[in-house]
């Protein structure tokens, strides 16, 4: 995390100069008093609502400045269009008890939802949802959703240098956001909570880069590090508010943890995630390094898993890349791979399971994949151990046993172990799983794509 250094320029938030002519006091930042009202004052000068009582130096600069302190909030900061807020590092924003009242409560979000906003800033500061004084409300319209920093349609959105911790549910959360930067963002908890991934996108996100993800303390993220989730049960109070649709051309790289729940979540049913790359992820997980599961095993499922209408697979992941991935499973049985949605050139390089760090290894196997009908499924980096085991597992199968060649030592050696190929199809009931220590590569180029019921809710028409 850089170190940030305040400029002298913009409305300082504890500056009385800026409020002068205010009926609003300046913020003290000390803990006990409830600063919403003057940050809020000097968000809404930057934004140019009072051009008469504005500093001259600031009129340019659309910035706010929030010094060291520790700033309770009472109320949700809105911040709008072609402004920047600066915090220093131990600027400490922290929801007050008692003020997550409703679906409408945040720490800080955009002011305009419908009409949208365009290039918005937000750098440093330590932001804190303060959840044992703000419990999530039921799964019910109105409810206090839980989610610390909310962001909806925006265009030009840019993250950097946040620590984000005691979330209710979702740290960051962002919908129907495009042009967007999320960088060198640190997520922590002392008090654990269910669905608290680190950064939500939701449907209708596109063009973003997010980078330099890092996490603090065990059990953090206590859910998905990085959530694509393009459909979901938008009647949970954490998902108030939020979009489905599409998610498109959205790079990730460099994430690290210690114990996050799972890295990534690819979340698709009708909605596709496409054009989406994700490198250079390390470190530990409890249940998942890729959950792909098309949300079928969520406490609210966006489909019935068991209706026979749904078992030639639902959801789309194109054009997406992972790559680079050193991971080792902390506790837990799951696959680390969770593989269940239909793909299209969707490929893995370079990955690697740390077994000398992982705890699973016996009951966590790396790959699981089916609720997917395709001829063109290819695995390479195997050892021979690693293709009896598949053998193994394919007795059951409805089509042939899968082709496997011998590979050339990359080294051009005797003494690299021997590699192997695997080349497979699946079909409707069929599955694959494999124990696989390392895969240099795993693609599918192609699959099956029939109709599935709720086909004409894609785009997000069904959301809430």
């Amino acid at each position: 995390m850089s170190t940030l250094i305040l400029p002298q320029y913009g409305i300082n938030v504890r500056d009385e100069d800026a409020y002068a002519f205010s009926l609003v006091s300046a913020a003290r930042g000390d803990g006990a008093s409830d600063d919403s009202a003057a940050i809020q004052h000097a968000l809404d000068l930057a934004a140019g609502g009072s051009l008469n009582i504005r500093p001259a130096s600031a009129w340019h600069e659309h910035l706010v400045v929030i010094p060291a302190g520790r700033y309770k909030i009472g109320t949700t900061l809105r911040i709008s269009s072609n402004t920047r807020l600066l915090l220093h590092p131990q600027a400490h924003i922290i929801l007050a008890d008692g003020a997550g009242v409703n679906q409408d409560v945040f720490l800080i979000t955009n002011k305009h939802h419908q009409t949208g906003d365009t290039n918005i800033q937000i750098e440093g500061g330590i932001w804190d949802g303060n959840n044992p004084g703000n419990p999530r409300g039921p799964d019910a319209p109105g409810s206090y959703t839980g989610v610390a920093i909310n962001f909806r349609n925006v265009n030009g959105l840019h993250l950097s240098s946040l620590r984000v911790c005691e979330a209710e549910s979702y740290n960051i959360r962002i919908s129907e956001v495009r042009n967007f930067v999320i960088q060198d963002v640190r997520f922590e908890a002392r008090s654990i909570r269910r669905n608290q991934d680190g950064i939500h996108l939701c449907g209708g996100c596109s063009d973003g880069l997010i980078q330099r993800i890092r996490t603090g303390g065990m059990k953090a993220t206590n859910d998905d590090l990085i959530a694509f989730v393009a459909d979901d049960a938008m009647q949970r109070a954490q998902n108030l508010g939020g979009t489905c649709g599409h998610i498109r051309r959205v790079r990730v790289n460099d994430v690290t943890s210690d114990d996050c729940h799972s890295f990534v979540r690819l979340g698709s049913v009708w909605s596709t995630i496409s054009d989406v790359t994700i490198s250079n992820v390390r470190g530990g997980f409890r249940c998942n390094a890729v959950n792909a599961d098309a949300l079928r095993y969520c406490a609210v499922p966006v489909f019935n898993r068991h209706d026979p209408q749904f078992a030639s697979g639902v959801g789309l992941l194109e054009n997406v890349s992972l790559s680079d991935f050193d991971v080792y499973c902390t506790e837990g049985k799951d696959a680390v791979l969770l593989l269940e949605t239909r793909m299209k050139n969707f490929q893995i390089r370079n990955f690697r399971r740390d077994m000398i760090r992982d705890l699973a290894t016996s009951t966590s196997p790396t790959v699981r994949m089916r609720g997917i009908i395709s001829d063109n499924i290819v695995m390479e980096g195997l050892t021979e151990a690693d293709t009896n085991d598949i053998r193994e597992s394919w007795s059951t199968s409805s089509v042939s046993a899968p082709s496997i060649v011998s590979l050339a030592s990359p080294y051009g050696d005797s003494v690299t172990a021997e590699r192997f190929r695997l080349d497979v199809a699946l079909r409707e009931k069929d599955q694959l799983i494999t124990h696989a220590h390392h895969l240099s590569r795993l693609s599918v180029s192609d699959c099956e794509m029939s109709d599935v019921p709720g086909e004409d809710l894609r785009d997000g028409k069904y959301r809430r």
